[in-house]
């Protein structure tokens, strides 16, 4: 089986982390795809870019993904849209933090309290 996080900050390097260190998932089955924003280089927030290359996960595009049939896909604060119907498998998960479709791009904590 084989394992992808895509996604960027805190939440995506946390889950990688916890996928390696914690249930000892085998790095060589573990890659990520990075947001297009992603400098690799720790701001106020991690970066997925730069703690895969400090840790020898591979790094790989959206597309490399698709023909994946073992895969299981874990998009966090992911910056595009996932086609389902591209990819072979069916375990693909979306974790957004906020309630779709009314909070949906940035700002998906913030507007939701603002609003009530």
């Amino acid at each position: 089986m084989k394992f992808c996080i895509a996604g960027k900050n805190n939440i995506a390097v946390n889950a990688l982390d916890y996928l390696i260190n914690e249930l000892h998932f085998c790095k060589e089955n573990i890659f990520v795809v990075i947001n297009k924003t992603d400098s690799g280089v720790n701001l106020w927030q991690k970066s997925l870019k730069k703690y895969a290359l400090d840790n020898n996960i591979k790094i790989k595009t959206l597309e490399d993904c698709y023909d994946i049939k073992d895969l299981i896909f874990l998009s966090l604060e992911f910056d595009r849209i996932i086609k389902i119907e591209f990819f072979k498998t069916k375990k693909m998960y979306n974790i957004h933090f906020s309630l779709l479709p009314a909070y949906k791009g940035m700002y998906t904590s913030a507007l939701p309290i603002i609003n009530g």
